[in-house]
Formats: structure tokens, sequence, C-alpha cells
């Protein structure tokens, strides 16, 4: 809990809750940091504390963009099918074979670990080490190298531009 001096500096008074505490009522938590992790030889993987309580019981995994893996909390992942179902089915098509064929429940075990299918590993190309991003409302799942890899192509300038362009 965050807590704030009064200007007599007398008396503590409760402003609100942290991100630890979780979000505050109708706020969505922010997963972010990057988080190094690894592959068991089962294929599981030790899911970061740290985005489990965001990600609640049990979330959904599937493929993702840049040879990734992503992970959505329920509640975002039905945001997301929820935007599918508002379009012309014609034109979602592909979205739709991409992320719901290779979607997953995943629930972490008592010990934090999740169960990445197979499919989702060779996707991502997953091997024994791996980075989980957390990236706003959902986590992305990489190889270390590949993160490493992607992550050397940022190219300050680009991202400069970017931001420019987002008029941040």
């Amino acid at each position: 809990m965050r807590y704030n001096i009064s200007i007599s500096g007398e008396k503590w008074v409760k402003v609100g809750n942290s991100l630890a505490d979780g979000p505050r009522k109708g706020e969505k938590a922010v997963l972010m940091g990057e988080h190094r992790c690894a592959l068991d030889d089962k294929g599981r993987l030790n899911f970061p504390a740290r985005f489990r309580d965001e990600m609640g019981e049990s979330f959904i995994i599937t493929r993702w963009l840049d040879d990734c893996i992503v992970a959505f909390p329920q509640t975002e992942w039905d945001r997301v099918r929820g935007l599918l179902r508002e379009k012309n089915i014609v034109k979602t098509r592909d979205v739709r074979r991409f992320l719901y064929a290779g979607a997953s429940e995943a629930a972490p075990d008592k010990q934090g670990r999740i169960l990445v299918p197979a499919p989702l590993r060779e996707h991502a190309r997953l091997q024994k080490d791996v980075v989980v991003v957390g990236v706003d409302w959902y986590a992305e799942i990489w190889d270390a190298d590949a993160w490493h890899g992607m992550t050397a192509r940022l190219d300050s300038g680009a991202i400069a531009a970017a931001m420019e362009e987002l008029e941040l």
C-alpha cells in the first residue's frame, strides 16, 4: 500500500493500492519487466511470480508476432475474442486461425510452472533459456537468444520516430 504524509508531517494517510497489492477497482495491472526463466525437459516453464497474480488462476497462451508466444489474462483474451467477433469473418479468418489453432489454457501448478505445448515451443523456437516480458496488459514468452537479437535490432532513432508518430 502507498501512504502519503500530511503537510504537518504528523500523520500517514492511505492513498491507494500499489501494483503489488493489485490494481485499483476498475484499473488493470501493468505487466512490465523482463524475467529470465528456464524450460525443463517436459516443456514446463516457471512463470514469473510477479505476473501470476495479475494473470489469474489460468490464462491463455498462443502464438504471437515476431516468433514469440503471448500470454493473455482471461479477461484480455475475452476482449480480443470480442474484437474479432465484431469484425467481418472473412477479414479476420487468418488472424483467428493463427491465434486459436495455437491457443492453450495455462494453469500454474503449485510450483508456478505452466506447460508450454510442443507446437508453441516450436513456433517460438524455445530452447532451455527463456525470457518472459511484461507488455502492459499481456506478457510475451521468448527464446532468450531471439529476445537478445530482437532488442539488439531496436535502434533508438527508429524508436524515437515511432514515439513521435504516436505523439509520446
